[in-house]
């Protein structure tokens, strides 16, 4: 009893090491703006909510945004479409209007699905 349950504890500890996490998300912006990229898992209600200080990218940077659980886990766990929204705002835009307001104000909205991310390298290029 003692060997099958040191077994089941082994395979236990082992089989979340073994997990495909895709741990980065890419972002490129290849425009003249700095913009500040937010994500959501609320598809299909793209209501813009101001939930996380999103990342900020200035112009012509690639920066990589981080999951500790793997971007595919984040939206299998929180979106039952395997749907990720991606907001893309000016950073001078984000002090002057309301969260209401930025509903119409964002540059670009990506609604990202896991096939198509992983399809893309998990790389969305701005614009």
């Amino acid at each position: 009893m003692k060997k099958l349950m040191i077994m089941i504890i082994i395979t236990f500890l082992f089989s979340d090491c073994t997990k495909d996490r895709q741990t980065y998300l890419y972002i490129i912006n290849n425009s003249e703006k700095t913009i500040r990229v937010y994500d959501s898992y609320h598809y299909p209600d793209t209501t813009f909510y101001h939930e996380n200080g999103g990342s900020k990218i200035e112009p012509y940077e690639e920066k990589s945004l981080g999951s500790k659980n793997g971007w595919n886990n984040d939206i299998i766990n929180n979106n039952s479409l395997n749907m990720l929204i991606l907001y893309v705002f000016d950073i001078d835009s984000l002090g002057i209007y309301t969260d209401q307001e930025l509903n119409e104000k964002y540059l670009k909205r990506y609604d990202l699905s896991l096939d198509s991310l992983i399809k893309m390298n998990w790389t969305v290029t701005y614009p």
